[in-house]
């Protein structure tokens, strides 16, 4: 399935949907016919999706490779309904994700990688590090400009790997 959403860069995301809750939808996702991460979007910017004869090929050699065994994401998201629920499980099990937030009314997005450090009522506290490894402040994001979530991919598991040998 391909999930299209209203980001500002029309960000389209391919993959298995593994969980699916009223506010939000988790998908295991697939790149180059390979499962790599998983990411939970709000289903306020999902717009669409598609599920073609294109996914049908791609559903097809995932199948045929055995691929498809790897189509799992953490039972632990069977519990959580929202986005603030995702962080707030993140936090309790210290896993670093990706989050991407929106901001300048909606018209730009940041992507922060690095621990939960708190989480409250309206916002989480995330202390951050950037794309030359240097860790940056504490920001603190308001749960509802969150648009995406990324967990357990190549790129988040082995930069925080990196990060957390860094002083």
């Amino acid at each position: 399935t391909r999930l299209e959403t209203s980001l500002p860069d029309g960000e389209a995301y391919n993959g298995v949907v593994t969980q699916s809750h009223r506010q939000i939808v988790a998908m295991r996702e697939l790149r180059d016919f390979n499962f790599d991460g998983v990411i939970i979007l709000p289903k306020k910017i999902v717009t669409g999706f598609r599920d073609g004869e294109f996914e049908e090929c791609t559903n097809a050699i995932v199948r045929e490779s055995g691929e498809i065994r790897k189509a799992k994401s953490p039972r632990w998201l069977d519990s959580c309904s929202s986005i603030k629920a995702v962080l707030h499980s993140l936090h309790a099990r210290n896993i670093w994700p990706a989050v991407e937030s929106l901001f300048a009314d909606g018209t730009e997005t940041a992507l922060y990688l690095g621990p939960i450090v708190e989480t409250g009522e309206q916002s989480f506290k995330f202390h951050c590090y950037d794309a030359a490894g240097k860790w940056e402040q504490v920001y603190e994001l308001a749960y509802a400009a969150i648009c995406r979530i990324e967990i357990d991919s190549l790129y988040t598991n082995a930069f925080n790997s990196y990060m957390k040998r860094k002083p």
